[in-house]
């Protein structure tokens, strides 16, 4: 919940269990007790590495997604 709260353009990290890769035709999604998140990684949500239930730990740059927060 703290990601989401901070400005677009910072760098953040975040743990959390990965919930979702393919399903949806990507993006993944990982969340911890406070929340889920968005991952648009391509080596997360398209390759045979992560399965849903590890926990990753993701440093990155805050963004929206077409301007959707």
């Amino acid at each position: 919940a703290e990601a989401r709260a901070l400005a677009v353009g910072q760098v953040v990290t975040i743990q959390g269990i990965l919930t979702a890769t393919n399903q949806f035709g990507g993006p993944a999604y990982i969340q911890d007790s406070t929340a889920g998140i968005a991952i648009f990684d391509a080596q997360i949500h398209v390759g045979t590495t992560y399965q849903i239930g590890d926990e990753l730990k993701i440093t990155g740059t805050r963004s929206d997604f077409n301007s959707l927060k």
